[in-house]
C-alpha cells in the first residue's frame, strides 16, 4: 500500500455541503452573471469551470470562488 505521508484530502465546509462536483450553479463577477460546473470541492472554495458568460473569451475558463459566494 502506498504511503500518504500524512496528506487527506480536503473537507467541504459546512457552507459547501449543499454543492457537489459536477452541478451547475452561478456566480457573480464585475457585476455580470457567469454560470460554471463545479470541477474539484476544496475546504471553503470550488474550482469551477465557467461554461456561461457575458465574455465568451471566460469560457473554460477556470477560477476558483468560495462556496459563500455560489449560487444553485
Amino acid at each position: 500500500m502506498a504511503n500518504t505521508y500524512g496528506f487527506k484530502a480536503p473537507q467541504p465546509s459546512q457552507s459547501g455541503g449543499e454543492f457537489s462536483i459536477g452541478q451547475k450553479i452561478q456566480f457573480s463577477f464585475k457585476e455580470q452573471l457567469h454560470i460554471g460546473l463545479i470541477e474539484n470541492m476544496l475546504e471553503n472554495t470550488a474550482v469551477i469551470r465557467i461554461i456561461e458568460s457575458p465574455s465568451k473569451t471566460m469560457i473554460n475558463f477556470k477560477t476558483v470562488i468560495r462556496y459563500t459566494e455560489l449560487k444553485r
